[in-house]
């Protein structure tokens, strides 16, 4: 997708420090903050009636019969309105021809109005109505969704609206095409990637933690696999910032086609790279995770400093699978907000109006605020700021840094500086889980960054003696979607129940603080299930992924600390019983004076308001926070110190209004 209709352009200093943005001002900058946050948010609305009336064509004569996508046939095709209630495919397609493309645009016309040319390339249409027949075999054919005949390219509201709608178009459908004009030349590429696909170049499992090459494999064949990488990914698809988009939201549906010279054969012994005749046919998805371990191992084996290494870090740049990159490449930020990394990756590709960067950005991390970039005055405002604003309003966490000149840093490398550490409770899925550790933000006013939830303060603590018993040297680890589909494992409910024996003995002597913790802890082993299928984030999950964090913590020799709900002040609490159970370190036990943590829960939501949707994904954060104690009236003043771990009982307790200290440095 473009955006050529807009011409004003964006300001933009996403290369320029944030102290010379400050200078420019002469204000501290979270004053530009607030302002484009106050001038120009908006909810995350998408149309539902551009939902329902989605449109997507199908050629009005059926493949069968007028065989549209030989390329040597010049019969006009039309193309007619379809409904996509049983399924669409979207295509993903560089608007501009690649060096030797055709740019003929005469073969297909709308049936509706035959006098009007098409803006999108004969050829493209060819190959793509060729894989919608290939891929249905004989079923419906699917019509085709796609941006230059499916949006009014000229209506300005409808565009927006389809701006801000793209992940619902790519992560719906049925399948999404990925048109590459690259080709294959000789029968040893088409070997290699076939070698690839099928893992016989690099293991799929890691082995002593990180991507191994298959044994004995000869430095000939590596060169030959990262060289067919290099050529598909050397072709203009991987560059634009909008189909990073669209390759990122259809995920495993995205089908990537690659043309290959007359003459190759596929190996069939795995069958990876399709039967259409004249195409290579890929998942994105497959060839990326693919071409990640390898280039991963290749590193590792050769040495970063070597010239295949060089040659590998090219291709991961541009196709590099993030959850395969955040456990090896990028560990020391595994503990951060993804968002930093996609808004980085998207800075460096190709785009025709730099303010896109915001919706194209918010749609991948799927925001729920979103900037209205096309209102007039808009494109005055800093890009930067801009960006800056958007992460905050959408509840990124940051780190309270104090001391250093963050300022020095352009707006991308503030963002990942400053991003708070997030110690995810499972050891899988932790890009999915941080996705969700959000604030959930109501405004951005001066005073600080204003939302809602629960003020615990910490009190008893259990060591780790207390709760020794058990078997944890044969157990292992659940992973996300197990958990996800089966709630907690036998081992785990045991181990918890033990935790319960221990706080009901405790409830003998002190009934008032640990009664309440008792109940909820044996409610919920009691009613424990797996997450149900229709949420995509669950309270439920939520609540057995700490659980488990709570067991590990338990099994590996951690303090665990409970905690009492406090309200809307610190004066009040007393007397309350516990209800949460937070793990912690020996170290944050030896520092002195009253703890405090903030959580926050706001489940996934869909609000229908006439013709208009809003989305918001479930948002969680469990934060240690320092109080501001000298605050007599409003909300209660905090700022962060870390991610905590715990399971928090929330049923029955009312939200209070706090306010977040802005991160330090924006007051400068």
């Amino acid at each position: 997708m473009s955006s050529s209709a807009f011409s004003r352009a964006q300001s933009d200093d996403t290369s320029a420090s944030l102290r010379s943005l400050r200078h420019q001002t002469g204000v501290p900058l979270l004053h530009s903050v607030i302002d484009i946050y106050k001038s120009y948010s908006r909810s995350n609305e998408k149309s539902i009636q551009f939902w329902e009336e989605l449109r997507c064509f199908s050629p009005q004569e059926s493949i069968a019969e007028r065989r549209v996508y030989d390329h040597g046939t010049s019969d006009q095709v039309l193309l007619k309105l379809h409904s996509p209630e049983n399924g669409y495919v979207a295509l993903s397609y560089p608007w501009e021809p690649s060096n030797g493309e055709s740019d003929k645009k005469e073969k297909y016309r709308l049936a509706s109005n035959m006098e009007e040319r098409l803006k999108v390339r004969d050829t493209v249409l060819d190959r793509t109505f060729h894989f919608i027949r290939y891929k249905q075999a004989n079923g419906v054919m699917l019509p085709l969704w796609v941006d230059q005949l499916s949006i009014g390219q000229e209506d300005k509201a409808q565009k927006e609206l389809a701006m801000q709608s793209m992940d619902l178009v790519y992560k719906k459908c049925t399948y999404a095409v990925g048109y590459l004009w690259t080709q294959l030349q000789t029968q040893t590429e088409m070997n290699r990637l076939s070698d690839l696909l099928s893992g016989r170049i690099v293991e799929r499992k890691l082995a002593e933690g990180h991507p191994v090459l298959v044994k004995k494999i000869k430095h000939k064949v590596l060169r030959e696999v990262l060289d067919v990488l290099t050529r598909i990914t050397d072709d203009v698809w991987w560059t634009r910032a909008w189909i990073f988009q669209e390759d990122y939201l259809a995920g495993r549906n995205m089908w990537l086609l690659i043309r290959h010279a007359s003459g190759l054969k596929k190996p069939l012994a795995h069958n990876k790279l399709g039967s259409l005749r004249g195409e290579v046919v890929v998942n994105s998805y497959e060839l990326k995770t693919y071409a990640t371990l390898f280039c991963l191992a290749c590193c590792y084996t050769m040495g970063q400093s070597s010239k295949l290494a060089e040659q590998c870090m090219e291709v991961l740049k541009k196709a590099g699978k993030y959850n395969v990159l955040y456990k090896h490449q990028y560990a020391k930020e595994a503990q951060r907000s993804m968002s930093v990394r996609i808004f980085k990756d998207l800075d460096r590709r190709g785009i025709s109006h730099r303010s896109d960067l915001l919706p194209i950005g918010a749609n991948v991390c799927g925001y729920d605020v979103r900037f209205a970039t096309k209102e007039v005055g808009f494109e005055r405002k800093s890009l930067s700021m801009s960006i800056l604003a958007l992460s905050i309003a959408n509840g990124e966490l940051f780190a309270n840094l104090r001391g250093a000149d963050e300022l020095r840093h352009n707006v991308f490398n503030f963002l990942k500086e400053n991003s708070l550490r997030i110690c995810a409770p499972l050891p899988d899925g932790e890009l999915t889980l941080i996705k969700h550790c959000r604030l959930s933000v109501d405004d951005l006013s001066p005073a600080g960054i204003h939302t809602k939830g629960v003020l615990w303060r910490l009190g008893d603590i259990v060591s780790p003696q207390a709760t020794s018993e058990g078997t944890h040297a044969t157990t292992k680890r659940p992973y996300q979607r197990d958990l996800f589909r089966y709630g907690l494992d036998d081992y785990q409910r045991d181990r918890l129940a033990n935790l319960l024996e221990v706080l009901k003995k405790r409830r003998r002597y002190s009934k008032r603080r640990y009664q309440s913790i008792t109940n909820d802890l044996q409610t919920y082993l009691e009613s424990n299930r797996s997450s149900p299928k229709h949420d995509d984030w669950p309270p439920q999950h939520s609540m057995n992924a700490m659980a488990s964090a709570i067991v590990d913590a338990m099994d590996t020799g951690k303090y665990l600390q409970l905690a009492r709900p406090l309200g809307g002040s610190l004066n009040s609490g007393r007397g309350v019983s516990y209800r949460a159970i937070l793990i912690r370190d020996r170290d944050d036990l030896q520092i002195a004076g009253s703890k405090y943590v903030f959580t926050s829960w706001n489940r996934t939501n869909k609000r229908l308001d006439g013709k208009m949707e809003s989305r918001r994904i479930a948002k969680y954060v469990s934060l240690e926070v320092g109080v501001h104690k000298d605050v007599r009236d409003g909300p209660g003043r905090l700022d962060i110190k870390k991610w905590v771990n715990g399971l928090c009982f929330f049923e029955g307790e009312k939200k209070f209004p706090f306010i977040f200290d802005w991160p330090h440095s924006l007051f400068q």
